[in-house]
């Protein structure tokens, strides 16, 4: 089971940056020779090196912003923050090749899930919270079901987040660890921004809002 999960990620992984690489785009490392690839007594998937690594990051880099997500730049730019992080734990789980444990595989492959599902539908929420006009805003305060899953989304991504960065921390490598954790630079201010805003509309009564607020 370990071995078919890592062989589908990095499938995944390996095949958006092929389909979606242009020819002068920055290519994948080789993560086996031709004779690791002949030989059935060598791991599938042999621990990167920090160049490999680098180039890895920059690949989901550019495979992240051909598909980004957001209908304005504001949403774009927090759809490419926030996707910088998914990106940072793939990049980890296919450096490790196969020295994971099982069970921690499918765990960590798990937090990566919730982070991906939860990053669109944050956007979307903030779009409707951002929608409601002045006028609006006025008479009944601000858009409190929106805030309020709103707010259940983004708090989903704390634990994972912090359960990533700890094992991370934990990476002997110093320079790949060094490159992973600077994929999670600006999140904490990007989740208090996310905290402020969701406090503020459920704050925001208007001048008949708070009849039933």
């Amino acid at each position: 089971m370990k071995l078919l999960a890592i062989i589908i990620l990095c499938i995944l992984f390996l095949t958006t940056i092929t389909l979606a690489a242009p020819e002068d785009a920055p290519l994948t490392p080789q993560l086996t020779s031709a004779n690791e690839q002949d030989s059935i007594t060598q791991p599938l998937l042999p621990k990167m090196t920090a160049e490999e690594v680098r180039l890895l990051i920059k690949d989901r880099k550019y495979v992240t912003e051909q598909g980004i997500y957001g209908e304005t730049e504001e949403e774009q730019e927090i759809y490419l923050k926030q996707s910088k992080i998914s990106a940072a734990m793939q990049v980890f789980l296919v450096s490790k090749g196969m020295s994971l444990d099982e069970t921690k595989t499918f765990e960590l492959m798990e937090l990566i899930n919730v982070l991906e599902t939860s990053v669109p539908k944050t956007i979307e929420l903030e779009n409707k919270i951002n929608k409601k006009s002045k006028f609006a805003r006025f008479l009944t305060g601000g858009n409190a079901k929106a805030a309020k899953e709103f707010r259940i989304e983004y708090q989903k991504r704390k634990e994972p987040i912090e359960t990533w960065r700890q094992v991370i921390a934990e990476e002997e490598d110093m320079e790949i660890k060094s490159l992973l954790l600077e994929q999670f630079e600006n999140i904490d201010v990007e989740q208090e921004r996310q905290e402020q805003l969701a406090q503020k509309e459920l704050t925001s009564k208007g001048i008949i809002g708070w009849i039933w607020k």
